[in-house]
């Protein structure tokens, strides 16, 4: 069985301003279809988006989003993160931090 298992696949985009994080999220948002449910009577989308940019929350200002990647016939979930660059590169050396305060015990943390 499976005791942890992270994303089997996952898409960083880095960049450099708010604009480029706008456009690269309307560019996932056309290629896999992503629509807000209710808009237009839809009640479906192909992805969802977990915005921390309009979060009161101590998060790093990321948007993640999950999306379905078909490819020859199969189909799997992926998330895609697009993230400003400087603060993904201190969120990545930060990284070990979070990944002690989560740990239930020593032996938990993983590098």
């Amino acid at each position: 069985h499976i005791q942890n298992l992270g994303d089997s696949l996952r898409a960083t985009v880095e960049c450099a301003s708010a604009a480029d994080m706008f456009d690269a999220w309307k560019r996932v948002q056309a290629e896999f279809s992503i629509v807000d449910a209710g808009v237009d009577g839809r009640t479906e989308s192909n992805g969802r988006l977990k915005n921390n940019l309009l979060t009161e929350k101590l998060k790093p200002p990321d948007m993640l989003i999950n999306v379905v990647f078909e490819a020859e016939g199969y189909s799997m979930v992926a998330e895609i993160q697009i993230h400003l660059r400087e603060i993904h590169r201190l969120k990545q050396e930060r990284h070990l931090h979070y990944e002690i305060g989560r740990a239930q015990d020593i032996f938990a943390i993983r590098r």
